[in-house]
């Protein structure tokens, strides 16, 4: 019932059982009474041998494609770009997807797409392919002519290799760029160390940051939303408006980033 087939291997005829596995069993050589069956089958070794060692060179192959294809999609400065402003584009839905995904892993509550009206805008840095978010700000534009960053994250995996800073500057040129004074934001407590790297200062100088931080461990605990801790960084290229209240440190919408 097996399935033979002739095969002429090193000046050998050789009928071979095609059932028997991948490479097939020698049964016999059939030409002029065949050769000693010891002859016969290292002649098959070496077909088996050959084979294999195919097989193996093309596995490497395929492991090392691979390989260097994971090395060009990981995220670094090199490898990833900035879609600014994209919040209302339907080319880049897929992309707003992962964000939204993104956004609901940082942070209690997720952005969604009714937060994008009037002047809050979106920001996406994206893999070269743009095939996958790495990370993303959502901002906005008050009327007191300063930039709030209402959220920013970058991908869990992706973190510590300089890509935070990346797009916080980004934010700060956007911010110079739109002549607005200073950007604000309300940061969670593991955060503020990463800000004020950054330059950004606290908003309330006199206010206790050891008791906002057991605040804020609380909250935590409990499961609560954490309250934020005001930061800003003045840029003093472009003038503050004459007629804003200093002393309102919030938009009329605000998180913890």
């Amino acid at each position: 019932g097996g399935r033979s087939q002739h095969m002429l291997v090193c000046g050998l005829l050789l009928r071979v059982d095609g059932s028997q596995g991948e490479h097939g069993v020698v049964l016999e050589a059939v030409t002029g009474g065949g050769p000693p069956p010891a002859e016969a089958r290292a002649a098959h070794r070496r077909v088996v041998e050959a084979r294999r060692a195919r097989g193996r060179l093309a596995r490497a192959g395929a492991r090392r494609s691979l390989e260097e294809f994971a090395k060009a999609e990981e995220a670094s400065p090199q490898t990833t770009q900035i879609l600014p402003d994209v919040q209302a584009e339907p080319e880049v839905s897929g992309l707003l997807v992962q964000a939204r995904a993104l956004s609901g892993r940082t942070f209690p509550r997720r952005f969604d797409e009714e937060d994008f009206m009037g002047t809050q805008r979106l920001t996406l840095m994206v893999t070269v392919r743009r095939t996958s978010v790495v990370g993303y700000c959502f901002y906005l534009l008050p009327k007191g002519g300063y930039l709030w960053l209402e959220q920013i994250a970058i991908e869990e995996k992706s973190r510590g290799r300089g890509l935070g800073k990346m797009l916080m500057r980004w934010v700060l040129e956007r911010a110079d760029a739109l002549k607005c004074w200073a950007v604000r934001l309300s940061a969670l407590a593991s955060a503020v160390p990463f800000y004020r790297s950054l330059g950004f200062r606290d908003f309330y100088q006199d206010a206790d940051f050891a008791d906002f931080e057991r605040t804020a461990g609380r909250e935590r605990s409990e499961g609560r939303e954490e309250t934020g801790w005001p930061m800003h960084v003045r840029l003093r290229q472009h003038p503050k408006p004459h007629l804003f209240n200093s002393e309102s440190f919030y938009p009329f919408q605000h998180r913890g980033v």
